[in-house]
């Protein structure tokens, strides 16, 4: 299973492979809330501009169509960017 992780200020969000059936790439957004120490409610994390810069950028969709809760998925624009930096990160080492 292949996975990318990257923190923005809200939240750490993982991009992963699903390793089961349906072979979708999946994102898990886990809210965190850094003044407080804890984690944030994932409504405020997803309207956060950094995390929503992915969405708006177009790397990641959410498929609920009653908008929560979110399930958001890598686009193809978003899946060739984790292929690159999984490269990168080869290369790298």
């Amino acid at each position: 299973m292949s996975k990318l992780g990257f923190f923005t200020q809200w939240a750490m969000v993982y991009i992963a492979n699903h390793p089961g059936c349906c072979k979708r790439d999946v994102i898990m957004a886990v809210p965190y809330n850094a003044k407080y120490g804890r984690m944030a409610n994932a409504t405020y994390a997803y309207r956060n501009t950094r995390l929503s810069k992915l969405i708006d950028r177009g790397w990641i969709r959410n498929t609920n169509p009653n908008n929560y809760p979110y399930r958001l998925e890598l686009t193809e624009l978003g899946r060739e960017i984790l292929e690159s930096a999984e490269t990168a990160e080869a290369t790298s080492k």
